[in-house]
């Protein structure tokens, strides 16, 4: 598991340490049967041990075999029996002063459990006591019937940090085609000195009216890169150009079939755990399947640099450039929408007649 190896040793580790019933079987940390403390909260063995910080605000590790012994008597006693997963729930056992995964218990028995929770909170944690910041995370925490007994299944570390790696989709090619007597141009609408790269010439509306974020600057990256390690942007000051499309022209962009969303990675998943102040990343998940609505939006004219004529070469491929002088698109705008149902045919064409 290379690096992100010691989140599994913080499941098995810090939440169960010293306990019966903890093992990594197809992916999963599976606790079951007499696990009653296993599937408890953090024992003091991996805790900084009840040292001071701040005063009377103590770390609360010193508690955690008191709280294993008590959790387990409760787990004990409390309706856990079951025929199908269906019957069973994950039921809380964090409380001020330990942090642990749940437990899985009986629909029936889930407001005993609480109670009994609460009872353990009340009478063994003590005033100012907190919960150490170094917690392991509990991500996709599932209730399953195990033998008769309801227990939890834990996801290992490797699955949690892979399910946020790049995922890829059919490409498709996106044509936008000048079919009018005059030039257009697309680009920003606001002029900078510098910015983060270039925009997409396109814009890809998905099912529920949502726009998507369908590129990369050339300054973000993917949640796989922040594993990786790659990050950053380039050293020099980059300017945004302004697509022409002269008539008769078209010009041609390559969708990936992908979306970039900004979701919430663990901290251990990032490739310095101890720096990530951000968590935020942006994941590229598959397209699915769909009616989408493909959309361009075409200007009449350029605002270019001081003596320059934002004309495309002569040689200019397919009637199109991207014009490094123009600043940004002006005067008169035209939004164009196709409907595409993703992922065929591999060609979307977005006219302006």
């Amino acid at each position: 598991m290379g690096r992100h190896s010691w989140i599994a040793f913080g499941v098995c580790g810090a939440v169960v340490l010293g306990v019966q019933g903890c093992d990594v079987e197809d992916g999963y940390v599976s606790m079951g049967g007499d696990a009653g403390a296993s599937e408890a909260g953090a024992s003091g063995d991996n805790s900084t041990g009840g040292s001071s910080q701040s005063g009377e605000d103590i770390v609360c590790g010193d508690h955690g075999t008191l709280i294993a012994q008590r959790l387990d008597e409760l787990s004990k006693r409390t309706e856990r029996s079951c025929t199908s997963d269906s019957d069973c729930v994950v039921a809380s056992n964090d409380t001020v002063c330990n942090h642990g995964c749940g437990v899985g218990v009986n629909l029936a028995g889930l407001a005993a459990w609480d109670e009994g929770v609460a009872e353990i909170e009340r009478t063994v944690c003590e005033a100012g006591c907190r919960e150490s910041d170094l917690l392991p995370p509990c991500l996709g925490v599932a209730p399953f019937c195990d033998r008769g007994s309801c227990s939890i299944r834990i996801p290992s570390n490797t699955d949690t940090c892979e399910s946020f790696e790049d995922e890829t989709s059919s490409e498709i090619t996106i044509r936008i085609s000048n079919e009018t007597a005059e030039p257009i141009f697309l680009g920003p609408t606001e002029s900078g000195l510098c910015s983060s790269g270039d925009l997409p010439a396109f814009e890809i509306v998905d099912p529920s009216s949502r726009p998507r974020k369908t590129e990369l600057s050339l300054c973000e990256w993917t949640c796989e890169d922040e594993q990786d390690g790659i990050g950053g942007c380039p050293p020099a000051c980059l300017t945004t150009h302004v697509l022409r499309i002269d008539p008769g022209g078209s010009f041609d962009s390559v969708w990936s079939g992908v979306f970039f969303d900004r979701v919430e990675m663990p901290a251990a998943c990032h490739f310095e755990p101890d720096q990530s102040a951000n968590r935020e990343c942006l994941k590229a998940t598959a397209a699915p399947a769909g009616l989408y609505r493909v959309r361009a939006q075409g200007w009449s004219d350029v605002e270019c640099d001081d003596g320059a004529d934002c004309e495309c070469p002569d040689d200019a491929g397919a009637g199109s450039c991207l014009l490094a002088s123009g600043r940004k698109v002006m005067g008169t705008s035209r939004l164009v929408t196709v409907e595409h149902t993703y992922p065929t045919p591999d060609l979307v064409e977005i006219r302006f007649e």
